[in-house]
């Protein structure tokens, strides 16, 4: 029998004091009582929550929120890739809670890595949108109700992969260099294609 092992990469660890430095002085002095009304009613860092989205996080939409994970989440993503370049770690299934976002990068990363292009990458992603129609409603309920998270990110839409690579492109020079500079070797790189294609 197999053994089974989990591993959890956690790529928005730094998240909540990225939005916050990102945030007017302004909006984070008032944030400051928000937070203090959420921990004194215990509301879950509601509204303290809903001020950061409609701030800072629905203006850069799901694609900035992709780009920053690229870069902070940039060591737990060498870290799954690492793992997953290991004969010991495949097949593997990864997920994250809706399967689009997380999943959806670090797929679209290791199918750059097998070669594919950008076109081939940004539809493989989009067929997230097909498979989640049927939980919809909960994502709209947890994302656009809850988080007054705006539209953007309850889809998985081609443009906003394409996007994301050619972000990755103009910025690093190709998925292979960015791979690179996040400290994952074109060696590694080599070792993770052989084991996914095996």
């Amino acid at each position: 029998m197999v053994e089974r092992r989990h591993y959890l990469f956690d790529i928005f660890k730094a998240y909540p004091w990225l939005m916050f430095s990102r945030a007017p002085w302004y909006i984070q002095v008032y944030s400051i009582f928000v937070l203090l009304f959420d921990v004194i009613w215990g509301t879950g860092f509601k509204h303290f929550m809903r001020l950061y989205v409609r701030r800072v996080l629905n203006p850069q939409g799901i694609l900035g929120q992709y780009k920053d994970m690229i870069e902070i989440g940039s060591k737990q993503i060498c870290a799954a890739l690492k793992l997953l370049s290991s004969p010991d770690h495949v097949p593997a299934l990864l997920n994250c809670t809706f399967g689009k976002d997380r999943t959806g990068v670090l797929c679209a990363l290791i199918l750059a890595c097998l070669g594919k292009d950008k076109t081939y990458i940004s539809r493989n992603y989009a067929q997230s949108a097909a498979l989640l129609e049927h939980v919809k409603d909960v994502l709209r309920d947890e994302m656009t109700r809850k988080y007054q998270l705006n539209e953007t990110f309850i889809t998985a839409e081609e443009q906003t992969m394409m996007d994301l690579l050619t972000h990755i492109e103009e910025k690093y020079g190709s998925v292979t260099e960015y791979m690179e500079h996040i400290g994952f070797s074109r060696e590694e790189q080599k070792m993770l294609c052989e084991n996914i294609c095996r």
